[in-house]
């Protein structure tokens, strides 16, 4: 006879009621395909569907079709045994609700039958994407440990806050072949007390927490010292990394950098180990295809280390230089000169209308330039900016005292702005709101605060003017 008792996970809750309340099962069939075909129009066509489950060994899921399941369940239904969903839908199926969970979840899942673990273990449920921030009061190095072996598959992995050491983080670089985005950003020094906490909820203690046994994990003698790194990763982020700046230091850094040969995107902000050896290790690497570098608040970044990526980088499009206070017009403008950079932040930095003049010169595709704080520059630099760089959509000047409503009328007739900032500008006057209005429709956020000199009726006309800008005044 038909079963009368079955439980369907949470992606077909809506077929679970009609289960829960004992309905015959040709009937919870009959459900289920039609929330499957509702799925199916939601998503519109089979390009969109293969998008949000790309991962490569999902194409025969991607490729079921509800007719198919039904076939599949129907055949099944003679071997359905008690509430157990994995006896009735098909693995494939099963699979596909496994994406739905979050990472403990899934471990908690796989600890209900053993149906359920060979399923969660199955080399074909790969996360492509592992976002760990929203456990990092229990991600530790430990952890770290014994989630290795399903990292194998993983593309993106994010760390963001999590406890970790140096060999955690060599760990994972070794083991995770298929790492394309690693984010190790703000993670801090595991210095808690040696347990594995264990994301089924156990608490288990252990005398050495990254003691690997005899022949766990080990590396193939045939590999050589580059292989024990990602070859495939191109984004990874090491901002503010108390593990990195404290553990690994700047060898341990240039280690990974000469290990990854293919990043594209690398953020270094805020760490005080990144020197000299560092640059050199990106210019000797990477230098063809790195495309974005975050240098921001890195206080021993000098002159000399700008000049040696001017003219290897030649695919650097954009740069993060904020708070480097060791740097001036000699660095930026040799930096300029080897780099065609879209994007470009300066802010709080020493840096004068000879840097501007040299942006304006060389980076004709500029546009997005942060000048924030950068007290040095004047009207002649934003003129010789508007001039030369006419693409540019974002410019900040904040606090930047010395510009005239000279710089601003330039800036208005010679490039479409987007966003621009003035606040703090206590020389602007309603002139250069009247050549914003005229000359920049897409105008969207305008900063005025601390604009002193700025009337209220002319910021109202402004308004009407162009119908979707914000303008910011308090």
């Amino acid at each position: 006879g038909s079963p009368t008792d079955i439980v369907i996970p949470a992606e077909f809750q809506a077929v679970g009621r009609e289960i829960v309340q004992r309905e015959d099962f040709k009937r919870c069939i009959e459900s289920l395909h039609h929330v499957w075909e509702q799925q199916r129009t939601t998503l519109s066509s089979e390009s969109v569907l293969r998008e949000k489950y790309s991962n490569r060994l999902f194409n025969n899921v991607a490729a079921l079709q509800p007719s198919y399941v039904k076939l599949l369940i129907e055949t099944t239904r003679a071997r359905v045994e008690g509430r157990d969903p994995a006896v009735v839908l098909p693995t494939a199926v099963a699979l596909r609700m496994l994406m739905f969970l979050d990472i403990p979840a899934a471990c908690l899942l796989s600890c209900v039958s053993k149906r359920w673990h060979q399923i969660c273990y199955n080399p074909n449920h790969v996360r492509v994407k592992w976002n760990l921030r929203r456990h990092k009061e229990v991600i530790n190095s430990n952890t770290v440990k014994s989630l290795i072996p399903r990292l194998n598959g993983v593309r993106q992995l994010n760390l963001f806050r999590c406890k970790l050491t140096a060999e955690a983080i060599r760990m994972i670089m070794k083991h995770c072949r298929n790492l394309r985005e690693l984010d190790l950003s703000y993670t801090v020094c595991d210095r808690s007390p040696r347990h594995i906490i264990e994301l089924t909820g156990d608490t288990k203690k252990e005398a050495t927490p990254m003691d690997v046994a005899h022949g766990e994990f080990e590396t193939p003698a045939h590999e050589s010292k580059g292989s024990l790194f990602p070859p495939e990763l191109e984004k990874l982020n090491l901002r503010r990394s108390e593990v990195v700046e404290e553990d690994l230091k700047e060898e341990g850094v240039v280690e990974i950098l000469r290990g990854c040969p293919n990043l594209r995107v690398l953020n270094l902000g805020m760490l005080q180990c990144v020197k000299e050896k560092t640059i050199d290790a990106i210019v000797e690497t990477m230098a063809g295809k790195l495309e974005e570098l975050h240098l921001n608040s890195c206080p021993n970044i000098r002159n000399d280390e700008l000049v040696k990526l001017a003219d290897p980088c030649k695919a650097l499009r954009r740069l993060y230089l904020d708070m480097c206070s060791k740097i001036n017009d000699f660095g930026i403008t040799a930096l300029a000169g080897g780099c065609q950079l879209e994007i470009l932040s300066l802010c709080a930095n020493r840096v004068s209308d000879t840097s501007l003049a040299a942006i304006a010169q060389h980076c004709k595709n500029l546009k997005s330039l942060e000048l924030s704080f950068c007290y040095l520059v004047t009207t002649d630099g934003v003129r010789d900016i508007a001039k030369g760089c006419r693409n540019i959509t974002h410019l900040n000047l904040c606090l930047v005292d010395m510009i005239q409503d000279d710089a601003i009328e330039t800036l208005a007739s010679c490039c479409n702005l987007v966003e621009l900032n003035l606040r703090g500008c206590t020389h602007i006057t309603d002139k250069s709101l009247e050549a914003l209005a005229t000359h920049c429709p897409n105008l969207r956020v305008l900063h005025l605060l601390g604009c002193e000199k700025v009337s209220a009726s002319t910021v109202a006309v402004l308004q009407q003017r162009i119908k979707n800008v914000k303008i910011i005044i308090w």
